[in-house]
């Protein structure tokens, strides 16, 4: 990935705060802590990877971080994961408190679309398009999702990857479709652009599964819990296959997403 993209698009997401009625508020800190958190920003390097050269890279690629962003706000609340750090930071409730976490990520969500739907560089038809991947993949698929993990018994492979694919994969899913609505690729490339999110999301969890494993807590969401370790890195090597594999069929230049999916696979549990 280019390290241009990276750093301009961290000016520009900062951006999209600087304005005086946000700086004047109670929610800029909260959000400009948020944000500023240090992060891979694969999802919007996923935007670039399909639609680099479009004007309005930054605005949709910003919008899905802080999709993105507000999920993992309200996810670290101690009414759902209940975890104290984020990207080795005191989570938002802690650094300040639990309504202004709740409110934050609530902003963060709507200021997103809005973003979208004032932006002049985007087609109607595009934008409609988008703001209807981002409210589904990143509305009724991520929270459903996330309530099915709430809610996880009896949890087979199957279940399980099931809510990787809603919690996980669908704001992958979710930058690559945006891309592809700015490049306006036709449906065959959007079919194939939806597998490989889709996958990729599969694969991302997976190795943060094998990260995180805790023995002592057979409770949590796993595939550990389910798959030994040998099984699961047997399935983390058939996707990786999987993804390759499409990539010579999606009619871009895939160099970038090529590069995102190497640079997945070098952390790589042993």
């Amino acid at each position: 990935m280019d390290n241009n993209f990276l750093e301009q698009f961290e000016v520009s997401l900062l951006s999209y705060l600087d304005t005086p009625k946000l700086k004047s508020s109670h929610l800029y800190s909260p959000t400009l802590y948020a944000l500023s958190s240090p992060a891979k920003r694969l999802r919007p390097q996923m935007v670039s990877a399909i639609s680099a050269a479009h004007p309005a890279l930054f605005e949709v690629a910003a919008a899905i971080e802080m999709i993105h962003t507000y999920s993992l706000i309200h996810d670290d609340l101690p009414c759902m994961d209940d975890d104290d750090i984020r990207r080795k930071k005191p989570s938002l409730h802690i650094a300040f408190d639990e309504p202004t976490a709740l409110l934050t990520g609530n902003f963060l969500l709507t200021h997103a679309f809005q973003i979208i739907s004032s932006s002049p560089k985007i087609t109607h038809f595009a934008k409609s398009k988008i703001i209807n991947v981002l409210s589904s993949f990143g509305g009724f698929t991520l929270l459903n999702g996330q309530l099915l993990d709430i809610n996880a018994k009896d949890l087979t492979l199957d279940k399980l990857l099931s809510i990787y694919h809603q919690k996980t994969s669908s704001l992958f899913i979710a930058a690559l479709l945006s891309g592809a609505y700015l490049a306006n690729l036709k449906q065959d490339q959007i079919d194939l652009l939806i597998s490989f999110g889709s996958s990729f999301g599969i694969l991302f969890q997976l190795y943060d599964d094998i990260s995180d494993f805790n023995p002592l807590r057979p409770q949590e969401l796993n595939i550990l819990n389910l798959l030994d370790k040998n099984s699961t890195l047997h399935y983390i090597h058939q996707l990786s296959k999987e993804l390759k594999e499409l990539l010579p069929h999606i009619q871009i230049n895939t160099k970038q997403l090529s590069h995102i999916l190497s640079r997945q696979q070098s952390t790589a549990p042993q």
